[in-house]
């Protein structure tokens, strides 16, 4: 493969026009929420020798702004197994989120992985070399000799180093932060590559979740699809949590009879041990697909934009998801005995 280098600068017309086409000027496809898979990739998570927590900054981020994260996985540091869950997630969501695998030692793979994907050839990339040598130490390990045109930057880079700067082909390094000395995010298509250690990793999802949710932040990162929301158009349903002296299983009647008469209403039912008085915890939140987050829904909008529709009964607004919500708060309640009812406030925290 050829080398070059590649830019960092943030594009804002790196945007594409959108998924759907436009049939004219006058019905402009509406935004509708981006859907995230995440891959955590690491021996010691199937291993159990280190517990996860990147799953749940991840969760809560998205989340907080308003992003649909549709799947999860755990896989080993196997580059085959990488490439194949790539390929496979990249079909069902919009943005793939990767944590780990992209140290320097030898069971860091995923960069490599993403590359074969993706079907990209791995090459230097300068501006990270130049990156990797101001920020850290080259003390310890033995510099790698090179002839290529760039002989002064490359001769100065350890074994671990050079490994680090070498990319798929069209890697970009996103600055998400206004803060000069905040590495950035290595992009590659829809795919954001994060590193695995905790500390780090929910400093990015952190940034990068925020971009993912607002037009104009997501201009930053650079996606190539057009389907973020704006605040107005994608403002969350309220969320309610009842808390319960009955058990979970006297409720069960309730509960289903609730849940089949308001199908824009997603439902949660948690037990709870080893509290004298609190046994169940009964959560609802509107729905702003007619039928949730989930990638069929966002699909049957595609379909309706294609077709020359609106996206009347697919997206639902503020005010639909709120009325929905409080139907179906009411509707439990009169089913729940009165004396069952510790307290309902607006959350979803469980603990």
């Amino acid at each position: 493969a050829h080398t070059r280098t590649m830019s960092s600068e943030l594009d804002t017309d790196e945007l594409s026009s959108g998924v759907v086409p436009a049939t004219s000027s006058e019905h402009l496809p509406s935004p509708r929420p981006i859907s995230v898979a995440l891959i955590v990739i690491g021996d010691e998570l199937l291993k159990g020798m280190t517990p996860d927590s990147n799953i749940i900054s991840a969760a809560r981020a998205l989340r907080a702004n308003n992003v649909a994260l549709a799947r999860v996985s755990i896989i080993s540091d196997d580059s085959q197994e990488i490439v194949e869950e790539i390929q496979r997630v990249t079909k069902e969501v919009d943005v793939v989120i990767t944590s780990g695998g992209v140290g320097p030692t030898h069971d860091d793979v995923t960069i490599k992985s993403v590359a074969e994907a993706l079907g990209l050839d791995m090459e230097i990339h300068y501006e990270m070399a130049s990156l990797l040598l101001k920020k850290m130490s080259n003390n310890t390990e033995e510099t790698v000799q090179s002839t290529t045109e760039d002989d002064g930057l490359l001769r100065r880079m350890s074994v671990g180093q050079l490994k680090m700067a070498t990319l798929p082909s069209k890697s970009e390094l996103k600055y998400l932060t206004d803060n000069p000395d905040e590495w950035p995010v290595l992009k590659c298509d829809n795919i954001f590559i994060l590193p695995g250690v905790p500390t780090f990793f929910e400093q990015k999802i952190q940034v990068l979740s925020k971009c993912l949710g607002e037009p104009e932040e997501e201009k930053q990162a650079g996606l190539d699809v057009d389907i973020s929301p704006s605040p107005s158009q994608l403002a969350k349903s309220d969320t309610y949590r009842i808390v319960l002296s009955s058990e979970e299983d006297s409720i069960v009647a309730a509960l289903n009879e609730t849940v089949a008469a308001h199908p824009h209403v997603t439902f949660g039912s948690y037990p709870i041990v080893d509290n004298p008085e609190h046994k169940t915890i009964i959560t609802l939140e509107g729905r702003f697909y007619n039928g949730g987050y989930t990638r069929s829904s966002s699909r049957l909008l595609d379909q309706a934009r294609i077709n020359g529709g609106d996206d009347a009964g697919i997206i639902f607004t503020k005010q639909e998801m709120d009325e929905h919500l409080a139907n179906a708060l009411e509707g439990l309640k009169s089913r729940l005995p009165d004396e069952s009812i510790l307290s309902i406030d607006q959350g979803d925290d469980l603990n």
